[in-house]
């Protein structure tokens, strides 16, 4: 790919905002906004919002997947289209902001920002961002 065909992503764009409203038997719910999604996306289990957040990052295609996804099926996964409207944007629970940086090793890498508790983590893997977010929602509860 030359210079010229690079995509430019901007600087804001690179940040996905979570706001958790829901942490029950350790399952949340809550909104992910972005710049591409009006309004914010509706997430009720983790895999919804895995798979918002994915879809956010291929349809940017930044950070450029290094690995190709791949799957059992051929059909595209259905995702929720419930947006927030006018809601605040701030989880009832906790507001996570997401920085990506890499998508490798058919992962995630970046920081994320945990606003309420004012401390910031990077992460190697979607699966530690998850545990990253789990500790700030039990933090004194366990």
């Amino acid at each position: 790919m030359s210079l010229a065909q690079k995509k430019t992503v901007a600087e804001g764009m690179k940040t996905i905002q979570i706001c958790v409203d829901a942490y029950k038997g350790r399952e949340m719910s809550g909104f992910v906004y972005h710049q591409t999604i009006a309004g914010g996306r509706r997430f009720d289990n983790l895999m919804q919002l895995l798979l918002t957040v994915e879809h956010i990052l291929e349809d940017m295609d930044f950070p450029r997947a290094m690995n190709e996804r791949r799957s059992f099926s051929k059909s595209a996964a259905v995702l929720s289209q419930e947006n927030a409207g006018d809601e605040p944007r701030t989880g009832r629970l906790a507001t996570f902001f997401v920085r990506m940086m890499f998508r490798q090793n058919a992962s995630w890498q970046g920081m994320v920002t945990w606003s309420e508790g004012a401390s910031e983590e990077t992460f190697r893997s979607a699966l530690e961002l998850i545990f990253l977010m789990d500790s700030a929602l039990t933090a004194g509860k366990e």
